[in-house]
């Protein structure tokens, strides 16, 4: 057993997910989100300075492994965001977490025999080496908080989210009621939740629009247009500018419609419930097929499985033929992903950096063949070509 996020808003039910929902919400506010804009951009620049050095050393043509860097810029903006912390500092959190991604895939493959992970086989004890050393360390960036604060009456990352929880952390120090608080195991669960699903979706997502625009140079140049129109003279997008993005708001629902990072999605009936003929009796795990509905003929029409990005040109409520919710990459209901509008917030600001400054291109070596590994992703490497962009 792996347990890749646990003690999180992932996982959690009832009061425990409600409280814990109260907490987060102020982190996504969207006043928030817009101070988060030139961090984002700021780390954006940084890795793309990096390609033009490679640039400059070889061939004006060269060829990124975009899944690769992503996930290493994704995971540097989610720390630093979040966390006031950086990739450098909790590089070894996100590397164990790409370890227990590749144990879980193993788990997966194999038949399941009740009682077996409790066996100490050497794989097992590996495991629960991984998932001890990913909490130690989690523990260590969180105590380290703590004691800056302690240290400094003002915390300059006093309202991210690791300062929100550690407020509400503070409120069982001060024995407030415990159902407004939150212990240092839900502070470590929360933290592995958000290093997992707030960069590794993140990379996936944008990954896969990337290369949707390399395979389709028509879209690629509307949205560079629309992003050369709308960002200011230094070409990095402005927090009140975003929302003009139109062209490249559309094109990532398509990219997430066709390839859902969560091609998955858990939900347990918590009544007795009726689902057209079938009654579902409470407790029951349902497993909905994400990938499915997004390519169902149905709601989408005879295209469902065509790169079609104007379906979403009056929104994601319309974009369908279906009365009901079916565009569900971030979930629906109360239980919406909290981070919705921080991922699409981050992937825009990273497209539009890249774009502005390279036209990109599918590899001759990449071959498309998607695999679920957890989180819908492209198996083996992922490459473009990056030529530098007309500026």
């Amino acid at each position: 057993m792996v347990n890749l996020v646990d003690n999180g808003l992932l996982q959690l039910e009832g009061e425990d997910w409600a409280f814990h929902r109260r907490t987060l919400n102020p982190g996504f506010l969207p006043d928030k989100l817009k101070k988060m804009v030139p961090i984002m951009a700021g780390c954006t620049m940084e890795m793309i300075e990096k390609w033009s050095s490679k640039e400059a050393n070889e061939a004006k043509r060269h060829e990124i492994d975009v899944f690769t860097e992503l996930k290493k810029l994704t995971a540097d903006i989610i720390a630093h965001t979040a966390f006031g912390s950086s990739y450098a500092e909790a590089k070894q959190i996100f590397e164990l977490q790409q370890e227990q991604l590749r144990l879980a895939k193993q788990i997966g493959s194999k038949p399941c025999i009740p009682g077996l992970r409790f066996i100490p086989t050497a794989f097992h004890r590996h495991c629960w080496k991984v998932e001890k050393k990913i909490e130690e360390l989690t523990s260590e960036m969180i105590e380290r908080r703590i004691r800056q604060r302690k240290l400094n009456q003002k915390d300059m990352h006093g309202d991210d989210l690791l300062g929100l929880m550690i407020d509400a952390m503070d409120n069982r120090a001060l024995g407030l009621d415990k159902k407004l608080s939150m212990g240092i195991a839900d502070i470590v669960g929360e933290t592995k939740t958000f290093f997992m699903a707030g960069h590794e979706t993140t990379a996936t997502s944008i990954s896969w629009t990337l290369m949707l625009l390399a395979a389709y140079p028509e879209w690629q140049a509307r949205v560079r247009d629309e992003a050369r129109t709308v960002c200011d003279a230094s070409s990095v997008p402005a927090p009140g500018s975003l929302h003009r993005l139109n062209l490249l708001s559309i094109v990532l629902n398509e990219s997430l419609r066709l390839y859902p990072p969560g091609a998955l999605m858990t939900r347990m009936a918590n009544k007795d419930i009726r689902v057209g003929k079938t009654l579902v009796p409470k407790g029951t795990v349902l497993v909905l097929p994400i990938i499915a509905f997004h390519h169902d003929q149905r709601y989408w029409g005879p295209d469902a499985n065509e790169f079609r990005p104007e379906r979403f040109s009056e929104g994601a409520s319309k974009a369908s033929q279906s009365s009901s919710p079916v565009f569900l990459t971030f979930s629906a209901g109360p239980q919406f992903c909290i981070g919705q509008l921080f991922a699409l917030q981050e992937a825009k600001v990273v497209i539009a950096s890249i774009l502005l400054r390279y036209r990109i291109m599918v590899s001759p070596r990449y071959r498309h063949s998607p695999i679920n590994y957890t989180i819908l992703q492209p198996q083996g490497f992922h490459h473009t070509k990056a030529q530098g962009a007309e500026m």
